[in-house]
């Protein structure tokens, strides 16, 4: 038979036992509690007219779409060839049917984005999964998204002469310190 201190010191054990448990519990439940309200408070936003495909070609189309990256890639190409245009005016002003020849045969000969996502295809998969690129997709297709993508052509429509002043600017700084160090 068991002693009256042996039954104490089980009950002690087992009372030790069963708050152990209730902590185990408790921290359980507050820790689920609070990855609810960590989900909860996240912000959830509606995306408008996309539908992924699985497709990685696809979903590389897309983004070069709603990331603004396809109408950057020819609003550059435009700018690049006025650009080209005016240098090749100021230099020969009386051989302006021959420049705008050149500039037109520049313009129509200009790679295509088919070409330019097939090349950069392999290094878009070795960066990113098919998963990644469509949490981009939805991302980019929000609302705020769209606002920010049709705004930045005008943005650096604005900032490029900023930017030129910029860079002419440091360059004359440059080229006289390299000047003075070399001398």
């Amino acid at each position: 038979m068991s002693t009256k201190s042996e039954k104490t010191g089980s009950r002690k054990s087992g009372g030790s036992l069963i708050a152990a448990l209730m902590l185990i519990c408790v921290m359980v439940t507050s820790t689920l509690v609070a990855q609810n309200v960590a989900r909860a408070n996240v912000i959830q936003v509606k995306y408008t007219g996309y539908k992924p495909t699985g497709v990685f070609e696809t979903e590389l189309r897309y983004f070069y779409e709603v990331s603004g990256v396809r109408s950057y890639l020819e609003n550059m190409e435009k700018q690049l060839l006025e650009q080209f245009k005016k240098t090749l005016l100021s230099q020969y002003p009386d051989d302006r049917k021959q420049v705008d020849k050149m500039i037109d045969i520049l313009s129509e000969e200009s790679l295509s984005l088919d070409d330019v996502i097939k090349a950069y295809m392999p290094v878009y998969k070795k960066y990113y999964t098919i998963e990644e690129l469509q949490e981009l997709n939805k991302f980019y297709s929000t609302d705020l998204m769209q606002s920010m993508v049709k705004k930045n052509p005008s943005i650096a429509q604005e900032l490029a002469p900023i930017q030129m002043e910029l860079l002419t600017d440091h360059a004359e700084k440059l080229k006289k310190r390299l000047t003075q160090a070399l001398e």
